[in-house]
């Protein structure tokens, strides 16, 4: 049997009957045995330990490999911020993130302006005292854990003598308890900015400081055991941990900011299951400098309060109360995950475990359940015949919750890995990943590549507004930003040759909207590195060095020189790694240039848009009107030119669970119930405008919405005069 690299589980390369066969020529064998393969005896194999939670450094759960015998012609792709060069090309920056460092660093000339080389080298605040709103506990706060030992280890703790007012898990829970009214949601929304404040606050900090030795740190690092999270603070309340690949888990600190995300995805599909006293942490990601910063709310938990799930690799797994059992299975289901036998060595017919099996399921010191560990609730895609090996794929490529939900089976977020290994169904759940995946490709990416021609038609040209409701479709149609290729394969394919209704121009829309994202997540990329190297390297780091860094880039993207011309090729070189598929026709060929894209002023303004968003930069309103304007791009004699004063700052990028979003529409719907006339059709219409936009109208589910109903019914049944009955109405329908 011939095995391939293939992140936690064996491929069978063997074509037999037993093959499901699709269409499209992807070909899903079922006769995989995902214990072959798995380090052993074989000197070629390697183990990557994969992340099994925080509260153990010896808990990971150990996923085998085996290097492939891949084919010397054929291409590896990677992820959206991976790194890699298509040999054809002939610039190769090599597989280490650091070669791209050197060779940007090596496109800075003398002249500081010329050449864009330096020649060296949102925030919410509320007055008066607050503490009487808040919750004290004083028998929750009484001693900061040690760090926990084996399975019971738990890397959230609670600080002695905390002030009330940042016992954010504890108000956070309050307030989500009580009745729905403006007083719950104004209350909820304020708490949630209040949090976000102080984790953007001191993620500052504590990149600005990451150069210096421990004794000189203004708040210093703590060890509470783990190596997934890094390098752990703990600070008013916050546990803040970087997403870093310090141990090679992850294949790059790229990947483990993808994980830090999941993390938040995962948190919020427990949050929106609503599943009756579960309660979770907060939690935000600030991307800052170029570093991604976890920011956790603390929980009330001490040694031996694990009850369900996994913190020691597999080894024991946790079913130790029904309760919790039920509520982790209702959790489970309403997310559309596929309960399994999760761990080691365990009995066939063990308690089924929903979600990852290195979830956390707690009994808090105040009797109330807490979750947390939440990196690998949805399942990892599943590799296709043809698809390349990703090290350490399965802890960062997973499949969209908005996929799994509309899956038309529950999927294991577990498939592919040891954690199934005593799960006697397991087969059955790989071939279900597996033809989730096929569809997402198959299917959902075309259907989503016609509505994007559709949509970009109705406009009279592209802008970097259009970009971003493509990007929102996706995600709302469950496709990740790593198939921006496969999408724009998908639109060439559809309409290259096809008489459509469409405007003749409309598909080369969508296609070039694809492009400029493909090129400023790589644009991105580049600089983010930059920016982590050149910042490690600072005893103390502001955004001034981070200024200068991205105006080389941006520079060598404008200019037509040899130099210029090789980065392109560069550039083009990493989309092929990133974004599988992004080419098409002649842009195949080695000779075509990326650089024949962005002659167009607008679509070079769209592309500094874009990276703007990305990297956090706030550019002055002078250089974009300027680049508006500019007639060349990639000329030798003549281009465009940034300066480090057309950057104002670098900001921070927060994202966080969207409660804030959620808090203040509702708050706002609830005052328009206890208004009358126009005060009431106002905050009315602002409630609607905010609760259909696809950023977080999944916030508001079938009980969420019943709720919101039986409140309306009431109004209206005791609405004053016939015109408020008649507002009232409205937004009901």
């Amino acid at each position: 049997m011939e095995l391939v690299e293939s992140d936690g589980y064996a491929v069978n390369e063997e074509v037999d009957e037993d093959d499901i066969t699709f269409a499209d020529g992807y070909t899903v064998n079922e006769d995989e045995d995902e214990d072959e393969g798995v380090g052993g005896e074989d000197d070629d194999a390697y183990m990557i330990a994969a992340y099994g939670g925080d509260s153990d450094p010896d808990s990971y759960m150990v996923y085998g490999q085996l290097p492939s015998d891949s084919d010397e012609d054929s291409i590896s792709y990677g992820d959206e911020d991976g790194y890699g060069s298509l040999a054809s090309y002939g610039n190769n920056w090599g597989d280490e993130e650091e070669d791209a460092v050197n060779y940007v660093e090596a496109a800075s000339y003398g002249d500081p302006n010329a050449y864009g080389s330096y020649g060296g080298g949102g925030s919410y605040g509320y007055g008066g005292d607050s503490s009487d709103e808040y919750e004290s506990d004083s028998d929750n706060v009484n001693k900061l854990l040690k760090e926990e030992e084996e399975s019971d280890k738990t890397p959230l703790l609670i600080q002695p003598d905390a002030d009330p007012k940042y016992q954010w898990t504890n108000n956070f829970r309050k307030f989500l308890s009580l009745d729905d009214s403006y007083e719950k949601f104004s209350s909820l929304g304020r708490l949630a900015r209040e949090f976000v404040f102080v984790a953007e606050t001191f993620s500052r900090v504590i990149v600005s400081e990451i150069g210096l030795p421990v004794e000189e740190k203004s708040i210093k690092p703590i060890d509470i055991g783990g190596i997934a999270g890094g390098t752990k603070f703990i600070v008013q309340g916050v546990l803040f941990k970087f997403a870093l690949d310090d141990h090679g888990i992850y294949d790059g600190d790229a990947n483990a900011q993808k994980a830090a995300g999941h993390d938040l995805k995962g948190l919020m599909g427990f949050f929106l299951a609503n599943v009756p006293d579960l309660h979770f942490p907060l939690m935000t990601v600030i991307d800052y400098l170029g570093f991604t910063l976890i920011a956790i709310s603390l929980l009330p938990l001490q040694r031996g309060s694990l009850k369900y799930g996994s913190s020691d690799g597999g080894r024991t797994v946790f079913h130790a109360i029904p309760e919790l059992n039920e509520k982790m299975k209702q959790a489970g289901t309403a997310m559309h995950l596929q309960g399994h036998v999760a761990g080691l060595n365990q009995p066939p017919d063990s308690e089924l475990t929903y979600a990852c099996g290195d979830i956390e399921g707690h009994l808090g010191v105040d009797g109330r359940f807490y979750v947390l560990d939440f990196a690998r609730t949805f399942p990892p895609e599943a590799r296709l015949k043809g698809d390349p090996s990703y090290r350490g794929g399965i802890l960062y490529r997973l499949l969209r919750p908005e996929l799994v939900r509309s899956n038309s089976t529950p999927l294991n977020s577990d498939a592919f890995t040891l954690w199934t290994s005593s799960d006697p169904n397991r087969r059955q759940h790989q071939t279900d990943v597996k033809k989730a995946t096929h569809d997402l490709r198959v299917t959902i990416v075309p259907n989503c590549a016609r509505e994007c021609v559709e949509g970009i038609d109705l406009i009279d040209s592209l802008d970097s507004n259009r970009v971003t409701s493509m990007l929102r479709l996706m995600h709302e149609m469950g496709i990740n930003y790593r198939l921006l290729g496969l999408l724009r394969k998908s639109v060439f394919d559809q309409y290259q040759t096809e008489d459509s209704t469409f405007t003749s121009n409309a598909p080369d829309k969508a296609q070039r909207a694809c492009m400029i994202e493909m090129v400023a997540r790589t644009v991105k990329a580049v600089i983010k590195l930059r920016w982590r190297t050149s910042v490690k390297d600072q005893k103390y780091a502001t955004d001034e060095i981070c200024k200068y860094h991205a105006v080389v880039v941006l520079n060598l993207m404008c200019r037509g020189d040899e130099t210029s011309k090789r980065f392109w090729n560069e550039i083009k070189a990493m989309i092929f790694k990133k974004f599988r598929w992004a080419f098409v026709g002649e842009e195949l060929e080695p000779g075509f240039s990326l650089m024949n894209f962005f002659q167009d002023s607008r679509m070079m303004l769209i592309l500094v848009e874009r990276i703007q968003i990305g990297c956090g930069i706030k550019f002055t309103l002078d250089v974009l009107s300027d680049l508006q304007t500019t007639r060349h791009f990639q000329s030798e004699d003549d281009f465009f030119m940034f300066l480090i004063s057309d950057i104002t700052h670098v900001n921070t990028i927060t994202k966080h669970m969207g409660v804030i979003e959620y808090a203040e529409t509702q708050s706002i719907l609830h005052a328009g119930l206890s208004s009358e006339g126009v005060a009431a059709q106002r905050l009315f219409n602002l409630a609607k405008k905010r609760m259909v936009d696809p950023e977080y109208k999944t916030f508001y589910s079938p009980d969420v919405l019943l709720r919101i109903g039986k409140h309306v019914h009431l109004r209206i049944k005791t609405a004053p005069d016939h015109k408020d009955m008649r507002v009232f109405r409205e937004l009901a329908f």
